[in-house]
């Protein structure tokens, strides 16, 4: 008997310690990664706001190229959002854009419904810089009680998909905007062109 007594001490000590411990964790997490991409704010908007475009440079695609994607809403507007179904890396959820600030801001919902349920708020954030356009996405929500020893390591696991996605996203958009600068000049010479022979001609005096 005296032995189940100090079984069952240490168990309640052990106990109360677990909650002590939680309740001295934060209730919140918060994770950001940022990168510069050299071209212009409007086309970086342009292939975030647009889920048709996440197909180029998410960083959950190639954990699972057969997971099946549904878009709905009007694409590229608040309300927009996307829904997913993959295996076990990606799981089973949705974004929604809940707001925009053209070339500026792009903030979302995510609610993830498998494996586990839980939801989050995210925003992009897209600056003007000497080096470029900086991009920085960020990801927070909030920690159950019990989950609150999740927090400390919500970094080192969506930080990495985060920092892949925006690398990706680089490339595609920086080959996206060397592709288009060609094509501009060549409309811009052509403007020239025919501006400068419109100053040329003169009215046909009778």
């Amino acid at each position: 008997m005296k032995v189940l007594k100090i079984i069952i001490g240490v168990i309640v000590v052990l106990v109360v310690a677990v909650f002590i411990w939680l309740s001295m964790l934060p209730d919140s997490y918060r994770v950001e990664r940022n990168i510069v991409i050299n071209a212009s704010p409007e086309l970086v908007m342009e292939n975030i706001v647009n889920f048709k475009n996440w197909e180029n440079w998410s960083p959950w695609v190639e954990k699972d190229p057969n997971a099946a994607y549904t878009l709905s809403g009007v694409d590229g507007e608040v309300g927009a959002s996307m829904r997913w179904e993959g295996n076990d890396s990606i799981g089973v959820g949705t974004m929604t854009i809940t707001g925009i600030e053209e070339n500026k801001l792009i903030s979302y919902s995510l609610a993830f419904i498998k494996p586990w349920e839980s939801s989050s708020e995210g925003v992009f954030k897209i600056n003007i810089s000497e080096e470029g356009t900086e991009v920085a996405w960020v990801d927070e929500g909030d920690l159950p009680f019990f989950m609150r020893w999740m927090g400390s390591a919500m970094d080192s696991w969506i930080g990495p998909d985060f920092e892949k996605g925006l690398a990706k996203m680089k490339v595609v958009v920086e080959e996206l905007s060397a592709n288009a600068t060609p094509v501009l000049e060549e409309v811009v010479e052509e403007v020239e062109e025919v501006e400068g022979v419109e100053e040329v001609e003169e009215p046909v005096s009778d």
